[in-house]
């Protein structure tokens, strides 16, 4: 943050009228509020792209997990289906 009595003095002993010192103070100072405004909404700009990319991929890898355990129970069923046909067959 700007100091803005620093400025104004800094101003005055450079030999500027007080009215001007005032005034170019007080331009520096609407100058760095817009600066900082613009710069907070490209901040939240940035960070909600960021936001959506980062719930994309998180529905990606939480499908991609999905897939996986389906997959892992189909076998898990598979082999258990095997091994009680096996035991069956085994005890007759």
């Amino acid at each position: 943050m700007v100091d803005s009595l620093k400025i104004f003095e800094i101003l005055k002993t450079g030999h500027l009228p007080e009215d001007h010192a005032r005034a170019m103070t007080v331009a520096i100072q609407a100058a760095e509020t817009q600066i900082n405004a613009d710069f907070k909404t490209q901040i939240h700009q940035e960070f909600e792209v960021f936001e959506r990319r980062f719930d994309v991929k998180l529905a990606d890898t939480k499908a991609e997990l999905m897939r996986w355990m389906f997959i892992f129970w189909v076998s898990q069923f598979t082999a258990t289906v095997g091994l009680v046909i096996a035991v069956l067959k085994l005890a007759k």
